[in-house]
């Protein structure tokens, strides 16, 4: 999912009311006028993983195949965020803190921290939380350029970091 799509989602859930997520869902109702352009673009560029799960123009469904309508008054719909790759929804900082990557010294490139209302790359101040883990991220990657070698810890997706010492080996 590229990051402009991300912001169309984040946009589409904060105009919603930032509703609250159910697994990876969300759903919503709008006034359709003022929806329609952010609805048709999310249409266009979805994907099997993300996208309408239900969508409602009047009270009338609309099927994944049919064009929207030009006019209505109002638009009913369920959305599923995607959680794949480095583009994703997290509902907290404890849900940022356990994603794999960040082991490995991997920050996501483009993200929303749902109890942060924060849009990474979009947003301009991000809140301490996101600061601290970007700096995790780039600790884990200069301690990884440092080590003799590494590799991953037994399927956690974090790296095991092997140093030498003068009397031993060191793992970390």
């Amino acid at each position: 999912m590229s990051s402009k799509r991300l912001a169309d989602i984040v946009q589409l859930y904060r105009n919603a009311g930032r509703p609250a997520l159910a697994g990876h869902d969300f759903h919503g109702e709008l006034g359709y006028g003022g929806a329609c352009e952010l609805l048709k673009r999310l249409r266009a560029g979805g994907a099997a993983a993300d996208g309408f799960r239900e969508l409602r123009v009047d009270g009338t469904f609309v099927h994944d195949h049919e064009v929207l309508p030009d006019e209505g008054e109002s638009v009913e719909f369920r959305f599923s965020t995607a959680s794949h790759g480095g583009t994703r929804f997290f509902r907290s900082a404890t849900e940022l803190a356990r994603y794999r990557p960040l082991g490995r010294g991997e920050f996501p490139s483009s993200f929303y921290l749902v109890d942060e209302d924060y849009l990474h790359g979009a947003d301009e101040t991000p809140p301490d939380t996101v600061a601290r883990f970007r700096e995790i991220a780039r600790f884990v990657t200069a301690l990884t350029e440092l080590a003799d070698h590494h590799y991953e810890a037994e399927g956690s997706g974090a790296w095991m970091l092997v140093f030498r010492t003068r009397d031993n080996l060191g793992a970390i």
